[in-house]
């Protein structure tokens, strides 16, 4: 299996949905997310690429989603 598709298919629903698409027109599930790299349809929660690595569009560079910032210097 190549990964790549002509059309989105809903996993929750079935229905067939534009390329390109990041929601579903019918349900409004979350599709596949296509690699910016290589093309590669995704699962909807990947954070990188499966096929090729590259971080996908939309994603924190922070594994865990949350913005990195030294502690605030304490006040006298």
């Amino acid at each position: 299996m190549s990964g790549k598709i002509s059309d989105m298919i809903c996993p929750n629903c079935r229905t067939e949905n534009p390329e390109g698409a990041k929601f579903c027109n019918q349900c409004g599930s979350r599709l596949a997310a296509s690699c910016p790299n290589c093309g590669h349809q995704n699962p909807p929660e990947a954070k990188f690429c499966n096929e090729c690595g590259a971080r996908l569009e939309g994603t924190s560079a922070d594994p865990a989603g949350k913005e990195t910032a030294s502690p605030a210097p304490p006040t006298r």
